[in-house]
């Protein structure tokens, strides 16, 4: 066997790495997330496995329930709005569940806990999940300083630090594009 054919079988092999790397370092930000001193990593796994179908349709059927209560309420369906956000709810937390690396998810979850309950513990959970699971990412950053920056005052401590670490990175970033120009 040449070289380069080895070489390209060990790329290949490393390669499933990647997606086993995604998956602990998910299950290792939900570990410090959960409540209570026996909070570990075989109480995730036991959670996510009691999740009934996690697959790749999760996530879609939660962006098609979204897009169903966003679409009755700018509508003004008033009542097929609020017939259709239970749906999106259960939607949403089934795909945090299976993909809990995905900041947006904790993001839509929160936007509707704020909607419906306010400035609430679960809403300052929320917002710090997407904290944790994507601390630089620029977009996800304006986008929970967008959403909740006006409501930080009302959110416990881990909250309002995590939208201050927002403002700080968007200062970086705005700051190192101007500087570019």
């Amino acid at each position: 066997m040449g070289k380069l054919q080895g070489r390209r079988r060990r790329r290949r092999a490393g390669v499933g790495l990647v997606p086993l790397m995604i998956a602990a370092v998910a299950l290792l930000l939900a570990a410090r997330t959960m409540p209570g001193p026996s909070a570990t990593v075989d109480q995730i796994a036991e959670t996510v496995a009691g999740v009934d179908g996690c697959s790749s349709r999760t996530a879609v059927d939660a962006r098609k329930a979204v897009e169903r209560f966003r679409a009755e309420l700018e509508q003004g369906n008033i009542a097929l709005a609020d017939a259709a956000l239970p749906e999106a709810r259960l939607a949403l937390e089934k795909a945090a569940m299976c993909f809990p690396a995905r900041a947006q998810t904790w993001l839509v979850l929160a936007r509707m806990e704020a909607l419906e309950e306010g400035a609430t513990p679960k809403l300052s959970r929320l917002i710090g999940l997407s904290c944790k699971v994507a601390p630089t990412q620029s977009w996800t950053a304006r986008d929970r300083l967008t959403m909740f920056g006006h409501l930080a005052e009302a959110l416990d401590v881990s909250a309002r630090e995590c939208l201050e670490r927002d403002r700080r990175l968007l200062a970086r970033t705005d700051g190192a594009r101007g500087a570019g120009r």
